[in-house]
């Protein structure tokens, strides 16, 4: 079965999955596009922007939140706590960097650099509001099977 992608053209990019690579135009907002080998949902963001932070919008990253379930591979890169601690989600993520929401206004530096030192990977941020972040913690890491899926029962 063929999965159909937008277009040949748009982000370079590859599939977490199947591990394939794919160049694909996702949608914007909010960012997504089926991976066409295997189906799975890839979410890209903005990365001209000079590594600014502010790649996407508040109201795209709030919808994506409100709307879009983060996929267990991405969610798994941050654990529950650490993510209610520090009120951060992850958003995306590909070979280079995760995309994190965190709250608008005080997010550390010396945090973000933390996340890339254990992570090994550079960190993106975006903004969001706390209530909307709190809110996809609730909906993300309570999903059926989360606790299952990292082996605690």
């Amino acid at each position: 079965m063929d999965i159909s992608s937008r277009t040949p053209e748009g982000d370079d990019n590859s599939c977490p999955i199947c591990d394939k690579p794919v160049v694909i135009e996702p949608s914007r907002p909010p960012g997504d596009a089926p991976c066409p080998h295997c189906g799975y949902l890839l979410w890209f963001w903005n990365s001209d922007l000079d590594g600014s932070e502010e790649a996407l919008t508040e109201r795209e990253v709030a919808s994506m939140l409100k709307n879009r379930r983060i996929p267990m591979e991405v969610l798994e890169t941050i654990p529950e706590s650490v993510a209610r601690e520090n009120t951060i989600i992850p958003i995306a993520r590909d070979a280079k960097e995760l995309c994190i929401a965190v709250p608008q206004g005080a997010f550390a530096e010396e945090t973000k650099q933390k996340l890339e030192f254990i992570l090994d990977c550079g960190v993106r941020v975006v903004r969001a509001k706390a209530r909307v972040i709190h809110e996809a913690i609730e909906r993300n890491y309570a999903a059926p099977n989360w606790h299952r899926s990292c082996g605690q029962e």
